[in-house]
Parts: structure tokens; C-alpha cells; sequence
């Protein structure tokens, strides 16, 4: 089988990633916690042996994106009038080079592990959608073999029931598809909590740079000022 993984970002340029949280970081704090979600997650893409496609906005910041990533991955810039079309772009060019599936996650879950990812294609095994699901009610992740428009047609995303929403797209046209487990997608404040509190329970990434970075924003701000 061949198969591929597209990381689904922005680039950590301060005041244009992360804005949500710069309710109570400063912009560069924000771009430096999603450097750190992207230094983690290269460990993960790199441990799963996979192609990796990193699709990027804004453009011309890739020279940034390759000194954190590394030169292993391949680069393509996001096409699109919003995210739904973005990410039905990057899969369909994917599959469109011969691969027999594909998943696309995206760079706001460092606590991802690559047996999640392995998971994530063994459920392709005998479904024809995959979806990582988040505790916001959205996903992170969506995988699939051959490329489905209606899985992102008509969204929005952001806020809401996405997870419902495109759920039932699937059904809708007679789709079958599987889940992983649940993640933190970490977009604002009260996610930094939710997220030190997963590591607290099941110990993943105590030594991650996410994590670091987490505790020492803490200690900086104050527990209180995350809820």
C-alpha cells in the first residue's frame, strides 16, 4: 500500500497564527507554541515512515516551515477560497499521485503519536473515511482512499458541530466511515489546561516541546488566566 500524510498548517509568523490565543499570549509567544506543536509533530511524521506533504499558507514563508520540518517532506502551498476547499485540494492532489490512501491532519494536536496514524489507515482498511474527532466537537484529522467532495462541501468550520455536520455528509452519500480516538485541538486559552491535564493522565509528551512551552507559559500567566 501507498500511503501519505499531509500536515495541514499555517506558518508560525507572529500575529498570523494561533490568534485566538493572543486573547492572552503576546503574538511571538503564540508563533512560538505552534513551532513548538510542529517540532513535535515532525517526530511523529518522522517515526511513521510515510510521504509527508506539508501544505502551507501564507506564501512565501516556506524558507520558515523547512527549518523546522526538515527537507524529507514535500512543500505545497494551500489553494482555495476557504478551509473546506483547501483541504479537499490538498487531498485530491495527493491521491491524485497514485497513493491508495491519505490522511490529512492538522498542526494543532502535537500530542498525536504515530500509532494514532497507523490506526488512522488500518480503519481505511475497511472504511472509506477516517476521522479524528476533537473534544470541540470539530476533527482533526480526515483520511480517505479515493477522494469524496461531499465530506467538505457546504462546512463550516471553526465552531459548531463540524464532527456532526460532515458525519452526516457521509452518510448522506452512503459512505462508510471509522473514527480514531478523540484528541485537544488547542485554539484557545482553556485548551493549554485541557491539554496539561491529558499529559497529567496518561503521561504522552512530558518531554515534548509543546509541553515545556505550556508549563512555562503557565507559570508565566497563572493558571486562572486559561479559564
Amino acid at each position: 500500500m501507498k500511503e501519505a500524510i499531509i500536515l495541514f498548517t499555517r506558518v508560525p509568523v507572529p500575529g498570523q497564527t494561533k490568534t485566538r490565543l493572543q486573547r492572552l499570549f503576546s503574538p511571538e509567544e503564540c508563533a512560538k507554541l505552534h513551532t513548538c506543536f510542529l517540532m513535535d509533530l515532525r517526530r511523529c511524521l518522522s517515526i511513521s515512515g510515510k510521504d509527508c506533504f506539508v501544505f502551507y499558507t501564507p506564501e512565501g514563508e516556506k524558507k520558515q516551515l523547512i527549518q523546522i520540518l526538515g527537507l524529507k517532506n514535500s512543500y505545497c502551498l494551500q489553494r482555495g477560497e476557504n478551509l473546506g476547499e483547501r483541504m479537499a485540494n490538498a487531498i485530491s492532489d495527493v491521491l491524485g499521485m497514485g497513493y491508495n490512501a491519505c490522511i490529512l491532519m492538522g498542526a494543532d494536536i502535537p500530542q498525536i503519536q504515530p500509532e494514532d496514524l497507523n490506526e488512522a489507515f488500518d480503519v481505511l482498511k475497511d472504511r472509506d473515511i477516517v476521522l479524528g474527532p476533537t473534544l470541540d466537537n470539530g476533527y482533526c484529522l480526515v483520511g480517505m482512499k479515493k477522494f469524496h467532495w461531499a465530506v467538505f462541501r457546504n462546512q463550516i468550520y471553526g465552531y459548531g458541530n463540524v464532527l456532526e455536520n460532515t458525519i452526516d455528509a457521509i452518510n448522506a452519500e452512503g459512505l462508510k466511515c471509522g473514527f480514531i480516538r478523540s484528541f485537544v485541538d488547542i485554539d484557545e486559552p482553556v485548551d493549554i489546561l485541557s491539554y496539561k491535564d491529558e499529559i497529567s493522565e496518561n503521561g504522552l509528551c512530558k518531554s515534548s516541546n509543546t509541553a515545556w512551552y505550556i508549563n512555562k507559559l503557565i507559570d508565566k500567566y497563572g493558571v486562572s488566566s486559561f479559564t
